[in-house]
């Protein structure tokens, strides 16, 4: 967002943006004339002159030990300089000037009653601008202080313009080397798990199946692939929520959330893969504190989630991993997340909660993309928290977020039950449903085979399949299906249209699958009529759900 931004400065540096530049600059620095001279009736007389120029501002200094204050207050875009000062010769103040970072640029128009050719001479070499004999006329005074201010004024602004121009050039800089990095990143990150799919898929496209050590070998090969595949859409999922928080598109929920059955039920996921590395981790969650906090309570447990897999991934073995509240004396809940890992040093801090920031190869080689804890300082910024740590090299971390407390009965919390048991409990709710039909319209061909896989898992559903959006219009009447699953981009047609059309005249559950995960998207999608829209890759337990809810289940 910020690239495309600077992006348009920098484009947009031309001619007509350099002028209107400068007329803004204009009103910042008005013509200001400063007289320094010893003789108040010389004042006066200089005063008079410029009185009917409403453009100008006039000030009078007849102290020369006061001249640099009257220059700050004053901020001339010309001097006038008398050149007989009681204290100190207008020529050493001439010099002054010029030897002055403030006012080394700022023109010098001599007074003088002396019309010497020696006396100009050295007023000239010492850097005056100008030299007039006093009191001159009236029109020539004016013209000669409009002269040189105005080319003082201009030096100013297109000096500010082009620093102006010069820092938006460097943003700019910043910017596209920021992306590039970031573009660097994520090609890096997304080909990691992808060289792992491939990889494994291409080992099981070769190997046989005719012993039982061939069947397990290609189990552990397909549960590699399977790891690498969640992998990449966690990369996924959080580039597309950090750029919804960017976007401010992000859907907050906020419920009363209890911290401390949240924080139990987030330990309890979280306790296989810490055993799995040798890690012990535990809640220290006193049973009488039961305080609740206004949040998100699914982004909540998301940020206790991402914190917790960074305490149990820079953890040694045998380390241990705590997760407690506190109440702040600021009103507010301190959720903490502490281990006894090998600890941040300090040169790193300030870099943790960027994107693809992760900590060195002395730290040992750790799993992720280097984007959840960028993501997790959004999500408890964008849910009116606040976040940080502290650590000690050799030691370990300790990573905090603070919400405001507040009063409120137990609201409902996930049971906290695991993928397979759910997906076990659905196979056979699926099962038991017989004599169904479903439609499902998608031109890839492999997500048809792999759909078409799916549900050849329960004999009762029949399945059948189009290629193209009017290609499933037509089976409509002849197939009657009880289900529509709808791919939502069609070569013919796009899927909004389909659902358009199914709606004038059918009554139809359909169920709208897309690689497109944007929220707006997929609220368009259901205003249209579809009863849910699930996203690619598809969550099987997401799917099944929403299916027996369309069998009426």
């Amino acid at each position: 967002m910020a690239t495309a931004k600077t992006t348009e400065i920098v484009a947009g540096c031309q001619v007509q943006d350099f002028n209107s530049v400068i007329a803004a600059l204009a009103t910042k620095y008005p013509i200001s004339v400063l007289l320094v001279d010893d003789q108040a009736m010389v004042g006066e007389a200089v005063r008079r002159t410029l009185a009917g120029e409403e453009d100008i501002k006039f000030h009078f200094c007849s102290d020369s030990a006061k001249v640099m204050e009257a220059i700050e207050r004053a901020k001339p875009t010309v001097i006038l300089q008398d050149l007989v000062m009681p204290g100190i010769d207008g020529m050493d103040l001439l010099r002054n000037y010029r030897h002055h970072a403030d006012t080394q640029n700022i023109p010098v128009i001599v007074l003088s009653t002396k019309e010497e050719p020696a006396v100009k001479s050295q007023a000239f070499a010492l850097g005056a601008s100008d030299y007039l004999v006093k009191l001159p006329d009236a029109i020539e005074l004016i013209a000669r202080i409009r002269h040189h201010s105005n080319a003082y004024l201009n030096r100013l602004q297109r000096d500010e313009a082009c620093r102006a121009m010069l820092d938006a050039m460097l943003e700019a800089e910043n910017a596209n080397r920021a992306k590039s990095d970031f573009i660097a990143s994520m090609s890096h990150e997304l080909r990691t798990p992808l060289n792992a799919i491939i990889g494994f898929t291409d080992l099981l496209l070769g190997e046989s199946c005719e012993t039982p050590a061939d069947r397990v070998r290609q189990r552990e090969f397909v549960g590699h692939a399977n790891k690498a595949g969640w992998h990449l859409l966690d990369l996924i999922n959080d580039i597309l929520d950090l750029a919804k928080i960017e976007a401010g598109k992000v859907s907050i929920e906020e419920t009363a959330v209890e911290i401390g059955k949240l924080i139990t039920q987030t330990v309890v996921l979280n306790q296989s893969v810490a055993a799995k590395n040798g890690i012990s981790i535990k809640s220290s969650v006193g049973p009488d504190a039961s305080w609740f906090t206004q949040a998100d309570q699914v982004r909540l447990k998301q940020v206790l989630i991402n914190l917790l897999s960074n305490a149990i991934k820079y953890n040694r073995p045998g380390g241990q991993v705590t997760v407690s509240v506190e109440k702040r004396a600021n009103g507010k809940l301190r959720i903490i997340v502490s281990d006894t890992g090998m600890g941040i040093p300090p040169e790193k801090m300030e870099l943790l909660f960027q994107p693809f920031n992760r900590l060195g190869a002395e730290f040992g080689k750790v799993e992720g993309h280097g984007i959840g804890l960028a993501l997790t300082k959004k999500l408890v910024e964008y849910m009116g928290g606040e976040i940080g740590v502290k650590s000690t090299v050799g030691e370990g971390s300790e990573f905090w977020v603070e919400f405001k407390e507040m009063a409120s009965e137990s609201p409902k919390l996930v049971d906290g039950k695991g993928k397979t048991e759910e997906l076990s409990d659905l196979d056979s709710r699926l099962a038991a449903k017989t004599g169904k039909k479903v439609l499902y319209i998608e031109d890839n061909a492999i997500n048809r085979l792999l759909m078409t896989n799916i549900l050849s898992r329960f004999p009762g559903i029949e399945v059948r399949c189009a290629e193209s959006g009017e290609e499933g219009l037509g089976m409509m009447d002849a197939f009657n299906p009880d289900l529509l699953l709808l791919d939502m981009h069609l070569p013919d047609m796009s899927g909004k249209d389909v659902l358009k059309r199914i709606r004038e005249g059918v009554c139809i559950p359909v169920i709208a699958v897309s690689a497109d995960a944007m929220p707006e998207t997929a609220d368009e999608v259901i205003a249209l009529g579809a009863m849910d829209y699930v996203t690619k890759p598809i969550e099987l337990s997401r799917l099944k759900s929403t299916m027996l809810k369309a069998f009426g289940s």
